[in-house]
């Protein structure tokens, strides 16, 4: 994180106070003059979402949750037949 009088740089975008539209503002300036900063902070912002919010990653979240309830429905089957 780089810090600056009005906002941060972090790893994937700008850190602004809440309503504070001169640090966004000087955050929003700060991009448009540096295109390989707005370059690497959207390749690792894609890369973020990709990597939490992707089609990968639901189909594992959604399998590992079918996984789960079998896994609970086989067991509460077999305290019912005892």
């Amino acid at each position: 994180v780089q810090e600056y009088d009005n906002f941060a740089l972090c790893e994937r975008g700008l850190r602004v106070a809440s309503g504070f539209a001169a640090g966004f503002a000087a955050g929003l300036a700060r991009l448009a003059e540096n295109a390989e900063l707005r370059r690497e902070l959207g390749a690792q912002g894609r890369q973020f979402v990709w990597e939490n919010y992707g089609k990968e990653r639901l189909l594992n979240d959604i399998q590992g949750l079918y996984a789960a309830f079998s896994t609970t429905q086989t067991a509460a089957t077999r305290l019912r037949s005892t």
